[in-house]
């Protein structure tokens, strides 16, 4: 497993100054079969991903698992996320599955990989990068922001405003490890998708994530204007807020 390595990932430091695309996939895995659904990712899936970046078909691979000591885990519509990150549109339209390389790589162990776990996967939702602070060192925890703007420009350009001026000066005292913000492709929906920016704060460890959330950490240092405008673009506040763990990752090609 390639995973906690230096100039890793998507979504928690990239370093592919503020460009690419990625798509999010979640899962819902029973808990009685978790272990072995991560044995298959870090074991075999991640290896997989990581001949794709290193072939030049993907930029990264990571898979995502929700901190379940949060809320009740009974109400988490998926448990974990795949996030695929490519360098552009065209690259991402291109891909193949790379799953199918399976028995090629490792032999037949269709009967481990593909058996049944009970698990519910979701579609597919499609971002683009508009901006980031990547990191030298992967992360270890992840905050996951989505809302629905008034105005998704000016959020963007408020927001990175921040994050160049305040957090990427004062991330060594405030602790964040990196930042980004991506906007919505597709699917739109005025009811089932109505959130159309995603936010990511990147920290090493819970402290870190739990006073970030609380308005301490990185968001003590913003000044009150920049929070005031900030939310006027976002009156009804976050669509939702989670925090994940990074569980296993392709590193960039060497």
């Amino acid at each position: 497993m390639k995973n906690f390595l230096l100039s890793i990932i998507v979504l928690i430091g990239l370093n592919m100054n503020a460009q690419g695309v990625f798509f999010l996939h979640g899962i819902n895995v029973p808990q009685e079969n978790a272990s072995i659904f991560e044995q298959r990712e870090t074991q075999y899936l991640s290896e997989l991903a990581q001949d794709e970046v290193d072939a030049d078909r993907m930029a990264a691979w990571i898979l995502l698992k929700r901190v379940n000591s949060i809320g009740n885990p009974s109400d988490y519509k998926y448990n974990y996320i795949w996030v695929h990150r490519f360098k552009d549109i065209k690259q991402m339209v291109e891909r193949k599955p790379f799953w199918q390389n399976m028995e090629s790589e490792f032999g037949d162990i269709s009967n481990f990989i593909w058996g049944d776990i009970g698990a519910t996967e979701s579609g597919r939702y499609y971002w683009k990068v508009e901006g980031e602070i990547p990191s030298e060192k992967v992360s270890k925890f992840v905050i996951l922001n989505g809302a629905k703007p008034t105005d998704i420009g000016k959020l963007i350009k408020t927001s990175t405003e921040i994050a160049n001026k305040v957090f990427k000066k004062n991330m060594k005292k405030s602790g964040i490890k990196s930042w980004g913000v991506a906007s919505k492709i597709i699917p739109i929906d005025s009811n089932t998708n109505p959130n159309t920016i995603l936010f990511w704060d990147g920290y090493d460890n819970m402290e870190g994530i739990m006073g970030h959330l609380a308005n301490e950490a990185a968001m003590s240092d913003i000044p009150e204007d920049m929070k005031k405008e900030v939310f006027s673009y976002i009156p009804d506040g976050w669509g939702w807020r989670s925090v994940w763990q990074i569980i296993a990752s392709t590193s960039i090609k060497q």
